[in-house]
């Protein structure tokens, strides 16, 4: 433990207790012998023999150093400007979308959202039945599906498809079932004609023979000048019948005998 004197007169270090203050300086520690104290330590001088190589401190940017030094650190120490004469770096790739919805068409998914389209089986109805008036049908099925936004083609496209096996069908049916059907009316009025001018006409009253009605069949067909030969069935006037074959044209004016 170190023991502290007090200041004081009484305490005070005599000059002659320690001579070396009186040269003017103190050697410190004090010189000791040669059998004991403290070694003495001699160190080479700088340029000796002995003398270690001073090892330089790696300097930023500077020639690599010795493996015996640890590598620089990874992290960039350059500013951002520094780079600014290096080659461009490659364009970043894309990363995986992750997280997707487990439906088989993803893409459909961005439709989801849209109100339903209107129903494109009346425009169809409406054309086959009443023909170019299924465009008003079809231009207001188009406006709706503009509202919702959904695309209009498909009604003008059903309206056009509609109209044109519209007039195919009409085509079809007067072909196959108005036309003959006509024609048999017309040929019907025909022998109606024929029937009366045999009866009425007077060629069989100027022969003396007086028919009360006769019946009438079409044996042929009605050649390219539109005469056809009929087999009439007559009742005379005394309750007998007689036949009578003629040949007709289209206004029922006939002559006896088969034509020629």
């Amino acid at each position: 433990m170190t023991t502290q004197v007090p200041p004081g007169p009484e305490n005070a270090v005599a000059p002659q207790d320690y001579p070396q203050f009186t040269t003017g300086y103190a050697a410190y520690p004090p010189p000791q012998s040669a059998g004991g104290g403290y070694p003495a330590v001699s160190y080479p001088q700088e340029g000796a023999a002995g003398y270690p190589e001073p090892v330089p401190y790696p300097q930023p940017g500077g020639p690599p150093q010795a493996a015996a030094h640890p590598p620089p650190s990874a992290y960039p120490t350059a500013p951002p400007w520094a780079t600014a004469g290096q080659a461009p770096t490659p364009p970043e790739q894309p990363l995986p979308q992750y997280g997707g919805l487990l439906v088989p068409f993803p893409d459909e998914m961005r439709h989801a959202s849209r109100a339903q389209a209107p129903a494109v089986w009346p425009v169809a109805v409406f054309t086959m039945l009443f023909g170019i008036f299924g465009a008003i049908s079809a231009k207001r099925r188009a406006d709706q599906a503009r509202r919702t936004r959904n695309s209009t083609a498909p009604y003008w496209i059903t309206f056009l498809i509609s109209l044109v096996a519209g007039a195919f069908c009409s085509f079809v049916a007067s072909a196959v079932l108005v036309g003959p059907l006509v024609t048999e009316l017309r040929e019907n009025q025909r022998l109606e004609a024929v029937q009366r001018n045999v009866v009425g006409d007077g060629q069989l009253k100027a022969a003396r023979i007086n028919v009360t009605a006769a019946r009438c069949r079409a044996v042929g067909e009605r050649d390219v000048e539109g005469m056809r030969e009929y087999l009439c069935r007559l009742t005379l006037d005394d309750g007998h019948t007689a036949s009578l074959t003629l040949t007709a044209d289209e206004d029922g004016q006939w002559q006896s005998g088969p034509g020629r």
